[in-house]
Parts: structure tokens; sequence; C-alpha cells
């Protein structure tokens, strides 16, 4: 086909036909138009997107372009309304002990995540701990970045940690079991690894900065990495990472530097080792915090945090995107 669409949409096999015969856009015959219009109201978004986007509808001077325009618009309008009506927050769990970087974190994933306070629970689990929970309470279960390393041998990890570590575990046994919506970040992409009884190693660390990953095969299909780029860009800064794929995972993303950048269990439960909901000042936020903390020499913090900001990394924050969109917009 001349533009990205699904081969199940009514719309883009149509279009595929009227190419074919070389008579595309304005179409003016009615015949063309009623069918078409038909076929616009049951399309994917994407399909519409593209078709308009790369010529195929003229502008919204037309009865078709104004049919495109009106169809997303109010596509649009029911999912702000079902955003406010929405029922379950979302569960967010924080792992940072510093208030700045905390809140950093929490206002990036509300940002790029598109949602507001309200459709969330957020909790920071470093002074509170996990509570027993009501899963079926919440929509889906988001897991934020850390200082703590999981590799660091058991005598010397904190009191915090060790209970951070024992409530994961007891979360773990009921989101894998139920293949609860759940997306992990750095430190959640480490305790899941760990859980699945994947090593956790220094073998694979990546400086602070961006990076370059991959699609996998698999993640070319699915639905967070759909439609993307064959290479994307992301922002990371870890000490460590799993060393292989943990067991019964699906990999979606890999990269030279840490092959394990993006994995899936079951059908709903995912994790990066990178930040998607990470940004220049978020980073900058960041640097400043774990200057001292073996991410980097302290002397090369400006450095960084100049090279940081220059990163841009739409591609990432859009999986937090999806995510929220696929399982918190009902």
């Amino acid at each position: 086909m001349l533009f990205f669409g699904t081969a199940e949409c009514g719309m883009c096999r149509y279009l595929k036909v009227l190419d074919c015969v070389k008579k595309r856009a304005p179409y003016q015959n009615a015949r063309r138009q009623s069918a078409l219009t038909s076929r616009i109201a049951t399309a994917p978004d994407r399909c519409v997107v593209a078709a308009f986007t790369r010529g195929f509808f003229t502008p919204a001077v037309t009865s078709i372009g104004k049919l495109v325009y009106y169809t997303l618009h109010s596509r649009q309008r029911t999912r702000n309304h079902s955003m406010s009506m929405r029922q379950k927050p979302v569960l967010i769990l924080q792992l940072r002990p510093e208030d700045d970087t905390s809140d950093n974190e929490y206002e990036a994933i509300l940002r790029y995540g598109g949602l507001e306070e309200r459709d969330t629970r957020r909790m920071r689990i470093e002074k509170t701990g996990i509570p027993r929970l009501a899963i079926d309470d919440y929509a889906a279960i988001i897991v934020g970045g850390s200082p703590f390393d999981i590799s660091t041998p058991q005598a010397e990890k904190s009191d915090t940690q060790v209970r951070i570590e024992g409530d994961f575990r007891r979360l773990f046994d009921i989101v894998v079991e139920q293949d609860i919506p759940f997306l992990g970040a750095c430190s959640g992409c480490g305790l899941l690894g760990s859980y699945l009884d994947t090593p956790i190693s220094r073998r694979y660390a990546e400086p602070v900065g961006g990076a370059r990953v991959r699609l996998t095969e698999a993640g070319r299909e699915d639905p967070l990495l759909e439609g993307f780029p064959e290479q994307i860009d992301v922002l990371c800064g870890h000490k460590e990472a799993c060393d292989r794929v943990p067991r019964g995972a699906t990999l979606l993303l890999t990269g030279d530097a840490c092959p394990v950048q993006m994995f899936r269990v079951g059908e709903n439960v995912y994790a990066t080792q990178f930040h998607p909901e990470g940004d220049g000042p978020g980073f900058t936020v960041r640097i400043h915090a774990y200057k001292h903390h073996g991410y980097f020499a302290p002397e090369e913090a400006e450095t960084l945090i100049e090279a940081v900001n220059r990163h841009d990394t739409p591609h990432a924050r859009q999986i937090l995107q999806r995510f929220v969109d696929r399982y918190a917009i009902r």
C-alpha cells in the first residue's frame, strides 16, 4: 500500500483499489464518495490521518475533507469525555528518595502520558512501602526509576531497599500471574527482570545520555511500538541491566551497548531499560541529584546536562502515551 494502514481496514483496501485505477482524490463521483464515507466512519484514526496527510483527500473545503476533520474531532471529544468519566486511576509507584527528582518524574509521567493528577494514585513507596492493594481498583500500574541497584550485595543494601524489593516480589506475584497492565522503567525493568530469574549485573551498564535502540521483529508488531521507525532515540543512564531476556518474556527493543532495552511478559506487562518519560529538563534534575552516586564523574555533570538537553526522544515518550491510551482510557 502507499501509506501505513491496516490490512483489515476497509478504507485502506478501498483507497488501494482507487489508486490502482489512477482515480485518486477529490472523489467527485457521488457513488465513490458514498462508499468512502462509510469506510472512513469505521477506519482507525491512524489510517485516516495517514491518508489525509499523504494526499488521498483534498483539504477541508470538500465534503470528504470535512468528513475527515469532523470524524477525528468527534472521536477526540469522545476520548476526552471518557477520560473525565474514568473510574479507575493509574497507580504510579515511585522509589526516588529525593523530593525534587520524585516530583519531576511524576510531573513528566503526567505530561507525556496525557494524564492529570485526578487520573492517578501516586505512592512514594520508599517512604510507605507497597500496601496490600485491590489490583482491580486500578486501570494500570507505572513504576519509575531509583538510585537503588539490585546487584548490590544483599548485606550492603539499606533496609529501605530490602523492603522495596520484597514488596515488588509480592506485587509481581499478582501482576504477572493475572497479566495486569504494567509499565516499569529502568529500576522497574530490573525489578521485574530479577523477579523472572534474570541475572542483573553491571555488564551492560550505559552512561547517562542518549542511546539508539532497534526494533525486534516482535517489536514491530507490538501495539506500543507499531509504526515506529526501525531505530529510535532514548534517554538512559544505568549502572546495571538484565544480562539476558527474562524467562517467558518477549524482547521488543534491543541495543548494541545493552541488549535488553524493552520486553513484554504476557500481553500487558512491559518494562523498559530507558526512561520513556525522560526529557532534558528532567535529566538535568537527576544529574544534579545523583552527581555523587557513581553514574559519572562529578566534573562531567555540566557536559552531560548540555548533551541531554540537545537530545530529543519523541518516540520513547510516545511509548508512555500509547500505554496510557491502551490501558487507562476506556
